[in-house]
């Protein structure tokens, strides 16, 4: 009886090892323990064959969810095999279903090299060659733990019609803005002109004045109309240096440094101004070791016109309070949060606060904040606002 139930249990054993679940154990045998071990052994079989059955649905399941969906998904193991690329990566990057990373190199070098060296929970935008056109691909990375190995998952897609809209939309809003600034300046320089050149015609023959006819009333009201154009060129003029500037970002200069060594540069260089209009400056850096990868120098001109905003939305406002504050936020990113409980942003004007020239400011450029969008997408982040009209408002810079 002990041989039969070793023999019973060890095939059993090297069924389950060979993953044979067609093995039933049935039949009497001589006596009823033997039985009930017959029992429950084709009960667990049977079991482990319907989980397993179970998990191979699953896995085919998830493979065509995979296959189907309209976001290119790679997924590339640290020894840099591709465990996974779906039809829709196949689509967009013009590759088959490549085994290894190097394979990809061959095809496209340029989405390799992003591949490898995107970071972690970072999202980029790259163009890539395709056909006559750069196609416009939104990169986003994340690793996973699978069984002991690093696997490091990118999502591509194509942003082309998202990036047209988008592009459409923004043109659209610049040139009524551009349109405005301009009619604003060449309207009273067509007037000026106009008048300067009445006070010099005369009216019988439609010539020029004789310097005789020339009172002292109409050369001062000539000279004012000189002015006039003088003031409205030099405005003209500093219009375009304004959008050069947007147009001619250097590239950055990358570096890692602590944020609270940030800050503290950032308080040094507003304290006085700050002292000056009795404005508190609360600053907060969680934990101490927080870091951030950017250009130095471009975000602290980034924090300086924040709050420079900040200090001219608490004009008039008693109790006046600026903050700082330093944290991690989703996807392992850093955020660094400027805020203010001054007179806040109306909600009706909150989404166009960062399209160029657009400004409330009787003396504004409206470079300032759309500046400050483009240097830090510039740099694969973001900024955001939050703003409650009356009672307060925060950017958030994240990297």
């Amino acid at each position: 009886a002990v041989n039969i139930t070793n023999n019973t249990l060890a095939g059993c054993f090297e069924s389950l090892e060979m993953e044979d679940m067609m093995l039933v154990y049935r039949g009497k045998q001589q006596s009823a323990s033997l039985n009930r071990i017959n029992s429950s052994l084709s009960r667990i079989c049977k079991q482990v064959k319907d989980a397993r059955s179970a998990e191979a649905e699953k896995t085919l399941y998830l493979k065509a969810v995979t296959e189907h969906a309209g976001v290119g998904l790679i997924a590339v193991n640290s020894k840099g095999e591709v465990e996974l690329f779906n039809r829709s990566a196949a689509e967009i990057t013009g590759i088959n279903y490549p085994s290894t990373i190097k394979e990809i190199e061959k095809k496209n070098p340029e989405i390799a090299k992003h591949i490898k060296n995107t970071r972690p929970t970072q999202k980029k935008v790259i163009k890539v060659n395709s056909g006559k056109h750069p196609l416009p691909l939104s990169l986003r990375t994340t690793e996973i733990k699978f069984r002991d190995n690093l696997i490091k998952l990118i999502s591509i897609q194509n942003i082309r019609k998202e990036m047209e809209e988008k592009e459409l939309e923004s043109w659209q809003e610049l040139i009524r803005v551009l349109t405005h600034e301009i009619m604003n300046s060449v309207g009273p320089l067509i007037s000026s002109i106009d008048t300067i050149s009445g006070l010099l015609t005369d009216e019988k023959n439609g010539g020029p004045k004789e310097a005789v006819d020339l009172t002292r009333d109409t050369i001062s009201d000539t000279i004012k109309g000189m002015e006039i154009i003088k003031d409205k060129t030099i405005g003209l003029k500093e219009f375009v240096r304004n959008f050069r500037s947007l147009t001619e970002l250097p590239q950055p200069d990358m570096e890692e440094f602590p944020v609270k060594e940030l800050v503290e540069e950032i308080k040094f260089l507003v304290s006085d101004m700050l002292k000056s209009k009795s404005i508190v400056l609360g600053t907060a850096v969680y934990p101490d070791s927080l870091k951030v990868l950017t250009d130095r120098k471009n975000i602290i001109q980034v924090l300086i016109n924040l709050i420079n905003n900040s200090v001219e939305s608490l004009e008039g406002r008693t109790g006046k309070k600026i903050e700082i504050k330093a944290f991690p936020g989703s996807n392992e990113r850093t955020v660094i949060a400027i805020s203010d409980n001054g007179s806040g942003i109306p909600y009706e004007i909150q989404n166009k606060i960062f399209i160029p020239f657009f400004t409330t400011k009787k003396n504004g450029s409206g470079i300032g904040l759309s500046l400050s969008r483009q240097i830090m997408m510039q740099q694969g982040g973001y900024i955001t606002v939050e703003s409650v009209p009356g009672e307060k408002t925060a950017f958030n810079l994240v990297f």
